[in-house]
C-alpha cells in the first residue's frame, strides 16, 4: 500500500496500514499495530486529529502525528473546495521546506482534486499549545510571530515568479477580475452577517463592514506595489506556542488554507487587530511593526523604509473585515466561532478607527 492509494475521508479511514505507508514513506521503518485517534479543536473548514500509534516495536518514528482531513459539515467542505484546500496541500508540498518560517513538518500531503478530499499529515508539536482568538494574548507572543512570519515574506519580496504557481495566485492580467470575484461574494453576505450578529455591533461596526463591502476592490489594489508570500490568516488561533525557553521553535504557524500572493503587511496588520486588545495593541503596535520591519531588512528585503512598513501597516488593517465576513458566513456555524468571530471583528474595527482608516 502506498499513502496515495487512499486519502481520507473520514476519521475512520485513517487506518494502521495506511500511517505505516506514510511514515515508510517518510523514511521511517516501522510498522504499526494500532492507533487512537482524537479530534483536535473546532476548526472552522477542515478537521484535524491527534493520531497516536502504537508501534510494534520501539524505533525513531514520531510518537503522535496530526492528520488533517477535509470537514465533514457540507458547507465548510464547499468553502475548502474553492481552492483553500489545495492552497495548503502544495504549500506543504512544494514551498514549506524552502522557507525559513517556522511551521510543522510535513509528513504526507495529497489531494484529490475531483473530489477535494485532501490529507496532511503533520509533525504533532505537542506540548507547545495553540493561542486562543477570544481571550487574545500578550505582547511578547506578538513580537514572536511578527519576526517569525518575515521569514515567510522575505524570500519572495515583489518576487514575479510567484504568479507562475497557478495553484497560489491568478496572473497579474486576472487580478481585476479575480478582486471582483472576491467583492461580489463579501456583498453577497455582508447583509446577512449584519443580520446575524445585529445584537452585537454597534452602528461603527456596521458602517465599516457596509463601507467594505462597496470599495473591497478598490482597496485590494492600494497595495503600494508590494506583494509577497501571505499567509492571509496569520491571528493567535492559528498560532502554537511553546513555554520552554529550550524550544527550537517558540511559536509555529500553522493553517496554510489561505496563503497568497498580495502586499504581505496584512499578515501584521491582521495580527495586532485581532488578537491582543486595543489597549495593547495601542502601546506596542509602533515598536512591533519596527521589529517586524527589522526582521525583513536582516532577511534581504532592502529599499524599503520604516515609514512605508507603517503605512502598509495602516492600510491593510481592513483584511481582519474580509476574513472575519467569509469565515463566519461560508463554513460552519458555532457558538465558539461566533464569539470569535465578534472579538475579532470589535478589535480590527477600533484598530481602523484609531488610525484613521476609516
Amino acid at each position: 500500500m502506498t499513502p496515495s492509494d487512499l486519502i481520507p475521508n473520514s476519521p475512520d479511514d485513517i487506518s494502521s496500514e495506511w500511517l505505516t505507508a506514510v511514515l515508510t514513506a517518510a523514511g521511517y521503518e516501522t510498522t504499526i499495530s494500532s492507533l487512537r485517534i482524537r479530534p483536535i479543536g473546532t476548526g472552522q473548514m477542515a478537521s484535524s486529529l491527534r493520531v497516536t500509534p502504537v508501534y510494534t516495536a520501539n524505533n525513531d518514528a514520531p510518537r503522535s502525528v496530526v492528520v488533517k482531513i477535509a470537514s465533514s459539515d457540507p458547507d465548510s467542505r464547499q468553502a475548502g473546495a474553492r481552492g483553500a484546500y489545495l492552497k495548503e496541500v502544495r504549500f506543504y508540498q512544494e514551498l514549506a521546506h524552502t522557507l525559513p518560517v517556522a511551521t510543522p513538518r510535513s509528513f504526507w500531503a495529497d489531494i484529490d482534486t475531483e473530489t477535494n478530499n485532501f490529507v496532511i499529515v503533520l509533525e504533532d508539536m505537542q506540548p507547545a499549545e495553540q493561542g486562543d482568538q477570544i481571550a487574545g494574548c500578550g505582547p511578547a507572543s506578538v513580537y514572536l510571530a511578527a519576526t517569525n512570519i518575515a521569514g515567510l515574506h522575505a524570500p519572495h519580496w515583489c518576487d514575479h515568479g510567484l504568479f507562475d504557481l497557478s495553484w497560489l495566485t491568478a496572473p497579474p492580467a486576472e487580478r481585476h477580475q479575480g478582486h471582483a470575484e472576491v467583492k461580489a461574494i463579501v456583498a453577497m453576505v455582508t447583509p446577512g452577517f449584519i443580520d446575524r450578529h445585529r445584537d452585537r455591533l454597534t452602528p461603527t461596526h456596521i458602517s465599516h463592514l457596509e463601507w467594505f463591502a462597496e470599495s473591497l476592490d478598490t482597496w485590494l489594489l492600494n497595495d503600494g506595489g508590494r506583494f509577497a508570500l501571505t499567509h492571509g490568516d496569520h491571528r493567535v488561533d492559528n498560532l502554537l506556542f511553546s513555554n520552554t525557553t529550550e524550544a527550537p521553535r517558540p511559536v509555529t504557524v500553522v493553517d496554510w488554507q489561505t496563503i497568497a500572493v498580495r502586499n504581505p503587511v496584512a499578515d501584521i496588520s491582521y495580527l495586532l487587530g485581532t488578537s491582543v486588545d486595543p489597549a495593547t495593541r495601542r502601546e506596542i503596535e509602533n515598536g512591533v511593526v519596527q521589529a517586524y520591519h527589522q526582521a525583513l531588512g536582516e532577511r534581504g528585503v532592502d529599499n524599503y523604509d520604516f515609514d512605508m512598513c507603517f503605512d502598509d501597516y495602516r492600510n491593510q488593517t481592513p483584511h481582519a473585515l474580509l476574513l472575519t465576513v467569509l469565515g463566519s458566513m461560508l463554513t460552519v456555524q458555532t457558538d465558539r466561532g461566533d464569539d470569535m468571530f465578534m472579538a475579532m471583528l470589535h478589535r480590527s474595527s477600533q484598530q481602523m478607527t484609531d488610525l484613521g482608516v476609516r
